[in-house]
């Protein structure tokens, strides 16, 4: 097994031939998955064709059992039968020409009607029109409602015959359910033939009518199905799709079986594409194959050789004429060859020019912090621009002036950690001045809990993020603009918002903006000797919200959390969280 994927990893013709059986077998079992799914596809088209045609029979039973229902009314309850039942016995005798009337009128209704025999209460036969048709022993009873059934009316020998009973009640009785006695209308067993036959919607299909017992009343099939005489036998076999269900009206089963392969479509045609499809697609992989091995496998071993040995024959060339790709590499890798020492000793001359560069910048950075202005100079000129300020009068310039002066001794004085209260101090002081600058046009609130006023907190943290919040968001917003700043305790932790109501972020920019801050890494001090080109990141610089989040990172390592949200035109939100304390050893 171990030389087997050793072979693999060494030449590229057994990964391609690997690759080629991989797609092959993954083709194969995408084809065999693909006719499993599609014959299952067809047995569900079957069986939904099955159901179709069972609720087709279903309502076609009923419309003709509602047919059925008022065309026996239509008889039992006509002036002529109704008068026959209340009748003495010589008036019956004289009426019974105008019954056979209203008979024969009944025949022109329904077809299959053959006869009707009118009984009274005691189940006395009071009359009978038709053929000869009788009722068995076992159906001698009075209906109370309509029903239709089926026996033996023509005799044990002569098959099933249907039959309708239909109690007959005296409409002018004051009498509630005063029942005359009943009409019982014989059907040949063809009566529900044509109402099967009519509910065949699919190609080779088949319905049958049974009682509950078992007995065939009726089997409708299509052309091809026709010597079949039971549908068990299709419902029993795996090319059909059946169903069965029950004829609410008196609970005889309904069977339906359907053709799966008759209503597949053209199921051959589709596996024979498929066939001469996967034929093309295995001639085509054989061709890849040949073409690989000669155009690139081929090749690339004659360049793996030439480079095994080019150090024991330095002057030797790669002799390829070939102007694709390939040829390109061996002209590429004898120019490499030709300049490779060349190259060598400039790589040499840069890193050293590179490094003496880096460090020449780091003293150079060294001699900048050392000479920066003292201070106290601007301090002494700040209070002096105050006093002129007073000795004029201007008691405006002079606050301005102090707050300035307030806020440059808060900034370069001191460590990096303060307070809450410091903060919040130094936030008033850039408040005024920016009421002032912008003539009370920009207003900044502030909002802090007292409990977090003694907090430590990195120092600078909220005026420069207000500050961007004037500058690019309000300042280019025409009208009025509202900084709000507020501070609060969450449990152990401390949270700040601040929200402006100026024009907002692009979509883009905000994104843009999340990924460089959250991809913001600190570059410790030791990586200062280390050329650029080495560098993992680079330090970001400024007093922004890139500085900030740095400072974040830098005193709170990972307990801290930085969001901005913005819409356009609505304004920004930046939330600032991070621990009410700050570890004793980064304050060392």
């Amino acid at each position: 097994m171990n030389r087997l994927i050793q072979a693999v990893k060494q030449s590229i013709i057994v990964q391609m031939a690997l690759i080629i059986l991989i797609i092959m077998c993954t083709l194969t079992w995408m084809i065999v998955q693909s006719f499993t799914a599609f014959q299952g596809l067809e047995r569900d088209n079957a069986n939904v064709l099955a159901n179709t045609i069972l609720t087709q029979a279903e309502n076609s039973l009923n419309s003709y059992y509602i047919a059925l229902e008022d065309t026996a009314k239509s008889f039992g309850y006509s002036p002529t039968v109704l008068e026959y039942y209340q009748d003495d016995s010589l008036s019956k005798v004289e009426d019974i020409n105008e019954l056979r009337t209203v008979f024969s009128n009944l025949l022109l209704l329904n077809s299959h009607m053959q006869t009707v025999l009118l009984y009274d209460n005691q189940m006395q036969l009071l009359a009978g029109l038709g053929g000869d048709y009788s009722l068995p022993e076992r159906q001698q009873r009075l209906r109370s409602i309509g029903e239709l059934s089926v026996d033996y009316y023509e005799g044990e020998d002569q098959g099933l015959c249907y039959a309708y009973y239909l109690p007959i009640y005296d409409l002018s009785s004051d009498e509630y359910m005063d029942q005359l006695g009943m009409c019982v209308f014989f059907m040949d067993r063809e009566a529900l033939d044509a109402t099967l036959s009519n509910s065949l919607s699919a190609l080779s299909c088949a319905v049958q009518l049974q009682t509950r017992s078992g007995d065939v009343l009726s089997i409708q099939t299509t052309e091809d199905l026709s010597n079949v005489s039971e549908i068990s036998t299709l419902t029993e076999n795996d090319l059909f799709g059946s169903t069965h269900g029950s004829w609410r009206q008196n609970g005889w089963r309904i069977t339906t079986a359907v053709s799966i392969e008759a209503n597949a479509g053209n199921e051959f045609e589709y596996r024979k594409l498929v066939m001469i499809g996967i034929c093309i697609v295995i001639l085509m992989f054989l061709l890849l194959f040949l073409f690989t091995y000669v155009r690139l496998a081929r090749p690339i071993h004659k360049i793996q050789d030439f480079i095994e040995h080019v150090m024991e024959r330095p002057a030797a060339r790669l002799q390829m004429k070939r102007v694709d790709d390939i040829g390109t590499v061996a002209k590429s890798l004898n120019r490499l060859l030709d300049d490779n020492q060349r190259h060598i000793h400039e790589i040499r001359k840069s890193k050293i020019m590179l490094y003496e560069v880096e460090l020449s910048r780091q003293r150079m950075k060294v001699l900048a912090y050392r000479n920066q202005i003292n201070p106290h100079f601007l301090y002494n000129t700040f209070a002096c621009i105050s006093g002129m300020a007073l000795m004029n009068d201007q008691e405006e310039i002079s606050e301005l002036t102090m707050a300035l002066s307030d806020i440059f001794r808060y900034a370069v004085k001191g460590g990096n950690i303060a307070t809450v209260r410091n903060e919040v101090e130094n936030l008033e002081k850039y408040a005024k001045i920016i009421e002032y600058r912008f003539m009370g046009k920009i207003k900044l609130l502030i909002e802090a809990d007292e409990d977090v006023m003694d907090c430590p907190i990195i120092k600078l943290i909220l005026q420069p993020i207000v500050e961007n919040a004037v500058f690019h968001g309000l300042e280019p917003k025409m009208g009025d603009g509202l900084v709000q700043t507020t501070i609060t305790r969450v449990n152990d932790r401390i949270r700040i918002v601040v929200e402006d109501d100026g024009l907002g972020i692009a979509k883009e920019q905000l994104m843009e903006m999340k990924r460089n801050y959250e991809s913001i890494a600190y570059t410790v001090p030791e990586q200062a000797r280390v050329p650029e080109y080495m560098k993992p990141t680079e330090m970001v610089e400024g007093i922004g919200l890139g500085n900030i989040v740095q400072r974040l990172k830098l005193f709170y390592e990972t307990d801290y959390s930085f969001s901005i949200d913005s819409e356009e035109m609505q304004g920004t939100t930046i939330v600032i969280t991070v621990p009410d304390h700050i570890r004793e050893e980064v304050i060392q």
